[in-house]
């Protein structure tokens, strides 16, 4: 088995610490049986899978660590990254969303795209006019994750209509893994979403739906009325009573 030195390991920067229980849990494990999975890195050392062990071996003092050294490099190294992190059950349904923007977008990218006569789903690269399916369609990655396909595509939704700013607002808040209100603030213009998001994060609403009512309240308060005139627009305008439709309707 192949081995690496920790310090030639490279890890890119990271949203979320790497968690103190699972870390302990698998120092426990190291120590009793060994490292069952060698971590996966490129054959420059770029981390792809393994985060939590690599970290395991850091706190126990080790030096070494078994790898599982992948020829790729650039999109192709990322793309395997994000394979592996969406295996992940620590992610929240937001990051899950974020991987599945990027991994398109690295599809894309690729000169990989949808094609018709896939249902939309699975992507298809032409090379020298041939068409070649990659191994992986939506429907693949919702069984890795253990998701349905619709889960999948609200995750994307989620990633796909919330601005960036509101993503990194909301990244760290217990919204970030609220299916429910994600969809809901995903709904909303760029704008109101991050009003709705400062209003349940600064604990003026328990919700989405009710930070939504005190941000439309709070707009028409905002309003310049004429002065010397009334908030009410009353109108009256006629109504035709017969021929309604309604029993007891005559055209005598």
């Amino acid at each position: 088995m192949r081995t690496m030195k920790l310090i030639d390991i490279q890890v890119k920067e990271r949203k979320r610490k790497a968690s103190d229980e699972k870390v302990t849990d698998l120092c426990h494990s190291i120590h009793e049986i060994g490292l069952i999975n060698p971590i996966t890195v490129t054959t420059e050392g770029v981390l792809i899978a393994g985060f939590h062990r690599l970290t395991a071996y850091e706190k126990m003092g080790y030096e070494e660590i078994p790898v599982h050294i992948m020829d790729l490099d650039g999109l192709d190294a990322e793309l395997a990254e994000i394979d592996e992190n969406l295996k992940r059950s620590d992610l929240t349904f937001l990051e899950q969303g974020e991987q599945l923007k990027r991994r398109e977008e690295i599809l894309e990218q690729k000169g990989l795209r949808a094609e018709s006569g896939f249902n939309g789903n699975q992507y298809t690269e032409k090379v020298g006019g041939a068409m070649i399916a990659p191994p992986k369609t939506t429907q693949d990655l919702a069984d890795e994750m253990g998701v349905s396909k619709r889960s999948v595509q609200e995750r994307k939704q989620v990633a796909n209509n919330l601005s960036p700013e509101v993503r990194e607002l909301i990244s760290t808040h217990e919204m970030a893994d609220n299916r429910s209100q994600l969809m809901q603030l995903a709904r909303m213009e760029p704008d109101k979403q991050k009003e709705v998001a400062e209003h349940v994060i600064e604990g003026r609403a328990k919700n989405v739906l009710l930070a939504k009512r005190i941000a439309d309240f709070e707009e028409v308060k905002s309003i310049e009325w004429p002065d010397n005139k009334y908030r009410v627009i009353y109108a009256d305008p006629p109504w035709q009573y017969s021929n309604s439709g309604a029993i007891g309707d005559s055209d005598n």
